[in-house]
């Protein structure tokens, strides 16, 4: 439908639309009738405001609908009023003159439709833009922090945005009508808004101060503002535009950073550090005495003056550095050497961090000096003696090896002699018999635990984790110690351990617990010592607990440490030799155990070593030492360790050939070669099994397997294992272990 013929109840349907037209034409009708008295000849009157109606309501269809229906019944109306015998003609030409003036008058309504159809969008559209631009302006006025105010002439409030009225504490209702200075009296500002009402020059301030009189707690406050005049198109000015934002927080600020800069020059002048502030320029803005003491520049003016000029000898790096930190980088080194110009060379510790202004621009950097000459000279005398520490501790390393290498068959015939004696005369000297056998005991401990902390000292010795048969390393402990606990008439008892599996190195912890019994019965006369498992805190320990003397509370925390010893309680007291304890120490942290002590003087201690339980292991297969027969070269200076090995060997099946030194060896060999060579690590003359193993590959063939037997925990010995085809193996060493250590190194040659 043509926008023209666009009836006003369009939305309604054409059933609708032509009630409503019948409706009219009958309403039309009934005016007629009432008025009909009085109506002087005019049948058509009530019918032309109908199609009228009709026209703007209805549409096309209904309006000529109304038309018609008004033409007929006005002429039926016209023909009654002329009463009987009236002439057609006469109501023919009123019908066909109501007819075309009412299509006049629906014509002229269609057009005049059509025209408002057109322009009322548009003017809709403009009222629309027109209302959605003042509410735009009106939100943008009232949620600004900018206030915005319009005075007359007469600094009266025309208008105020909330921004201002909040400021006031006010609301824009309060304001409006009301004097600017009636409100706020100021003189000064009173003056500068007449001149520019009176010149209509407009004026701008930054950070004005103003005081506001019914809000004294504020203080002063600071002000951005700006006054403009508005004319009208002839010039006159009628009203002002007053502006304002509050700078008060940003000079409040400023101020804040000039007293705090006046304190921080302060501050690092009389800090006990050497402190300097430079700009971007590198000028001193201040300097610590302590600064200008370490650079040796005593009562010299620096403030002001360029960095560079104060050192004109600065080394180009320091300038690179400085330019890194004035483009942001925090830059530091704990130990830098300065050169002095008299040549000397002091160590300095030092830190450059930027520094930034109110604006979080970087003003410049601040350094931090430190000299650490003193800490740099006592660093390396520490270094030093370190070394020299280490040094020693290398040659008692050594030294203890030596001794216990050394010193082992002697102990060892003297405890064959002690045997005989005992056999010949113990039942007449008793005594002496015994205390023969107690200082044997003592001096064979004595060096098995110099050469157990020699090992551990020189890192010999290594974890091997496994598996294990508690009950089979108790029975081992109870064997060994048994005969001294029967000897001091102790009991030694030991709980069940049936069934009971541990996870670490058996060895190692058969040795804890080995010396922790050992410890018990030295320091325990009468009662006893008991072995046992316990559960507690979720793990499982081996508790040793003894009827001894005890330990004093204070001494706990230091007996595990190296010659520790309690000081006796009687003169007959026994010793021990101060290391058992340290051994115990050493070998729980290789392992990764836990020690505990408990202890009451005069009643006895408690000992717990952390036991990690494990499966149970499998059954161990002993090593078959009657395989093919083996050619094998024994090179050992010892004359009855030698003996004894190759007996045990040739019992087995192998031949060996045994020489004191490489020397000696190669000779023997002729143009065989040895499947095998074993050899001990110190020899004759200063030659090492390193060194035989050498000579012999030299002369046989760089592929032959070799195993070195050492009690020596010297360094190198240590690091003889690392050689290629080569393993390392500490005396005593079971047969078994040397066995098996031999098949696994024979498989890795084939």
């Amino acid at each position: 439908m043509p926008i023209a013929d666009t009836p006003l109840l369009f939305g309604q349907s054409a059933l609708q639309r032509y009630a409503l037209a019948l409706g009219i034409v009958l309403a039309a009708l009934a005016v007629r009738l009432a008025i009909l008295p009085i109506e002087a000849g005019l049948p058509y009157v009530t019918f032309y405001p109908g199609i009228a109606v009709a026209a703007f309501l209805c549409g096309t269809g209904p309006t000529l609908m109304v038309i018609l229906l008004s033409t007929v019944v006005s002429g039926t109306l016209l023909a009654h009023s002329q009463g009987p015998g009236a002439h057609l003609p006469v109501v023919l030409t009123g019908a066909v003159a109501f007819f075309l003036s009412s299509a006049t008058i629906w014509l002229v309504l269609r057009h005049f439709q059509q025209r408002l159809a057109v322009a009322a969008p548009e003017r809709r559209r403009m009222v629309a833009a027109l209302r959605q631009e003042r509410a735009l302006l009106a939100s943008v006025m009232d949620t600004t922090d900018v206030m915005l105010v319009y005075l007359d002439t007469n600094f009266n409030f025309v208008w105020v945005n909330q921004a201002y009225a909040d400021t006031c504490r006010r609301t824009p209702e309060q304001l409006v009508g009301k004097n600017h200075f009636a409100l706020y009296p100021d003189a000064e500002n009173e003056a500068i808004f007449r001149g520019v009402r009176d010149t209509g020059k407009p004026v701008f301030f930054k950070d004005k101060p103003f005081e506001f009189p019914d809000q004294p707690e504020r203080g002063t406050t600071y002000w951005d503002w700006s006054l403009t005049p508005h004319r009208e198109p002839d010039g006159r000015v009628t009203g002002l535009v007053f502006s304002l934002r509050e700078t008060t927080a940003h000079v409040r600020a400023e101020q804040a950073v000039r007293a705090s800069e006046a304190k921080l020059s302060l501050l690092i002048e009389h800090v006990p550090a050497g402190i300097a502030m430079l700009d971007r320029e590198m000028r001193y803005l201040a300097v610590s005495r302590r600064f200008l003491a370490d650079y040796r520049l005593g009562d010299v003016s620096v403030i002001g003056r360029s960095h560079y000029e104060v050192f004109p000898e600065i080394p180009d790096r320091w300038r690179e550095l400085h330019r890194r930190g004035l483009a942001g980088e925090t830059l530091s080194c704990e130990e830098d050497p300065f050169v002095r110009q008299d040549g000397r060379v002091d160590w300095v510790r030092w830190e450059i961090q930027p520094w930034r202004d109110a604006a979080g621009k970087i003003g410049g950097i601040i350094v931090f000096n430190e000299d650490v000459t003193a800490h740099k000279q006592a660093e390396s005398a520490l270094k030093a003696a370190k070394i020299e520490a280490e040094r020693a501790n290398e040659a008692k390393s050594r030294f203890l090896g030596a001794v216990s290498h050394d010193l082992r068959q002697p102990i060892f015939a003297i405890s064959l002699y002690v045997d005989t004696i005992e056999t010949k005369f113990g039942t007449a000297e008793p005594e002496m018999v015994t205390n023969l056998k107690g200082c044997v005991a003592t001096l064979g401990d004595m060096l098995s635990n110099l050469m157990d902390l020699s090992r551990f000292d020189a890192g010999a010795v290594k974890a091997h984790v496994r598996d294990f048969d508690a009950n089979a390393v108790m029975a081992k402990i109870v064997s060994y110690h048994a005969p001294r606990a029967h000897v001091k008439g102790l009991q030694l008892r030991v709980g069940r351990f049936d069934g009971l599996h541990g996870h670490t190195d058996p060895v190692l912890f058969q040795r804890i617990l080995s010396n922790l019994v050992a410890n018990a019965l030295r320091y325990t006369e009468r009662g006893g010592v008991l072995i046992a498992p316990r559960r507690r805190s979720g793990k499982w320990w081996i508790e040793v607990w003894d009827t001894g003397i005890g330990i004093p509370a204070d001494m706990t925390g230091v007996i595990f440490e190296e010659f520790r010893q309690l000081p006796p309680v009687r003169n007959d007291q026994p010793r021990g030799t101060g290391i058992g304890l340290t051994i115990v120490a050493r070998t729980a942290a290789l392992l990764g155990l836990e020690v505990r002590v408990r202890s009451v003087v005069g009643k006895g201690s408690l000992f717990a070593v952390e036991l990690p339980l494990g499966d149970a292991p499998a059954a161990m297969v002993p090593p078959d030492m009657h395989c093919r027969p083996l050619s094998i070269a024994l090179v050992e200076d010892n004359r009855s360790v030698a003996e004894a090995l190759a007996q045990l060997l040739e019992a087995s099946g192998h031949r060996v050939v045994t020489a004191a030194s490489g020397a000696g060896i190669v000779p023997l060999l002729g143009a065989g070669k040895p499947d095998l060579l074993l050899t001990d690590y110190r020899l004759a003359d200063g030659e090492t099994g390193l060194d035989v193993i050498a000579a012999v590959r030299r002369a046989c063939g760089d592929d032959i397997p070799a195993i070195i037997l050492t009690g020596d925990t010297d360094t190198k010995a240590t690091g003889a294992g690392a050689q290629g085809r080569t393993r390392l193996l500490y005396k005593p060493t079971d047969f078994g272990v040397l066995w098996r250590n031999i098949e696994e190194l024979l498989a890795e040659t084939r």
